[in-house]
């Protein structure tokens, strides 16, 4: 619809065109109804016309040809265009040696032309019509050409051939400039294409970056939910394996201390009690390091094998149960393995002196195929693994579990009732890699 109407005003132009190559051919060719007009076409011989006959003839053709180029506008296949030129090219030869009209072929010509140039979109269509009027122009302009050529009429012939000159430059120069506009048109169209899926990728990436911004809102909740949990379960072991273990072992050295008042051994009794004061204040100390550890990080630990010496003699000292350690000397760990391990040793210690009924124990570490295998054994009662994770309570199994996961490891747990117990963690190797 917006193609017709942009050609709107060029079907009233060849309109117009029409009209005055009509008042032009009329006045030239038959004024006062006479055509003994120097510029008149001789009648071939044998034909009787009159100026009326010639006038009426052309009349009609001229009407047939502007109603035809009124319809040209509404065709759209390249084959309907096709045949209307090649009908409006029998209307112009008609008009050109039926209506014995002279100077009407040129205007004619090219306004089919022009035409051609409006309605075909491909430049090689443009050239073959171009290419059939000129040879229109031709084939009805020849005879004059002979005609004039044989009477000496050398300046009449002269201009004939520079208008045909001039028709073939103009046709030529409008063919050209019609291509050039045409591949203006399809660069802007293909400008325009690329502008638009440009505009629909950017309105993409930009629907892509805002579910990209909604998803890392939802993941960032999720990780402070992640990290609120994580602190909880930490500070869970912390306090499990600090505070509760501390005040565990000084509920039974009081028992203890109890039962000997009732038997009047003061002496052993005193004992225990300087033993549970050093227990109390391990504990205070203990808890004071967990709350720095909350606040930096702790890099002045001692040697690991020393560490675990100590706890074992304070074991020794506390249960009277003897204890072999196997350690390597040199084995130093990083600081957050170290505190694992510990934790692990105290643990293993606490189960055996309430759980156990041990009189042996045995603490080993060794490096086993590029693994470091941390153990805690004893020859007591044992008990059901299976059975023992179904109930609840035993959060210092669970944090056992949990220091096993933080580290990257496997905690085996390995015990019968009446074959005693033994906990197992094996280590990536670069756990146990000796510090320089």
């Amino acid at each position: 619809m917006n193609g017709t109407n942009q050609k709107s005003p060029f079907r009233w132009f060849l309109l117009l065109w029409l009209g005055l190559v009509y008042v032009q051919s009329v006045q030239t060719s038959i004024p006062g109804g006479s055509i003994a007009n120097p510029g008149t076409k001789v009648p071939p011989p044998g034909t009787a016309t009159s100026p009326q006959l010639d006038l009426l003839l052309f009349t009609l053709f001229m009407v047939l040809h502007g109603g035809l180029h009124w319809v040209a506008f509404s065709l759209r296949r390249s084959r309907d265009l096709l045949l209307y030129f090649l009908m409006q090219g029998l209307v112009v030869l008609s008009i050109s040696f039926l209506a014995q009209v002279q100077g009407a072929t040129t205007g004619l010509c090219l306004a089919l032309t022009i035409e051609a140039i409006v309605l075909f979109k491909h430049p090689r269509l443009m050239i073959l019509v171009g290419s059939g009027c000129f040879l229109l122009f031709a084939l009805t302009e020849g005879a004059q050409f002979i005609s004039m050529a044989e009477s000496g009429s050398i300046n009449k012939l002269t201009d004939a051939l520079t208008g045909s000159t001039t028709l073939v430059l103009f046709v030529i120069a409008c063919i050209l400039l019609y291509t050039q506009q045409s591949r203006a048109r399809e660069r802007d169209q293909i400008f325009l294409h690329e502008l638009e899926i440009a505009h629909t990728e950017l309105k993409t990436t930009h629907e892509q970056l805002a579910i990209a911004h909604h998803q890392l809102e939802e993941y960032a909740a999720q990780v402070e939910d992640l990290t609120l949990i994580t602190e909880r379960q930490r500070l869970a072991r912390e306090l499990h394996d600090t505070l509760a273990q501390g005040l565990v072992g000084l509920v039974m050295q009081l028992e203890t201390i109890d039962a000997l008042l009732l038997k009047q051994h003061g002496d052993q009794a005193r004992a225990i009690v300087q033993q549970a004061m050093m227990r109390a204040r391990t504990t205070i100390t203990e808890a004071r390091a967990v709350i720095d550890d909350l606040r930096v990080n702790r890099q002045d630990w001692q040697n690991f094998s020393q560490i675990v010496q100590s706890k074992i003699q304070q074991f020794i000292a506390s249960t009277g149960i003897s204890c072999d350690c196997l350690l390597p000397e040199t084995l130093l760990l990083p600081p957050a393995v170290r505190e694992h391990l510990l934790r692990l040793l105290a643990e293993g210690f606490m189960n055996i002196t309430r759980h156990a009924r041990a009189t042996h124990v045995w603490v080993r570490a060794a490096m086993v195929q590029d693994m470091l295998m941390f153990e805690i054994s004893d020859n007591g009662i044992g008990f059901d693994p299976a059975s023992i994770a179904q109930q609840d309570g035993h959060y210092g199994l669970l944090g056992l579990q949990e220091r096993a996961r933080l580290l990257h490891g496997k905690l085996c747990i390995v015990s019968a009732p009446g074959k005693g117990t033994t906990i197992r963690l094996h280590l990536p190797g670069r756990s146990g890699e000796r510090e320089k």
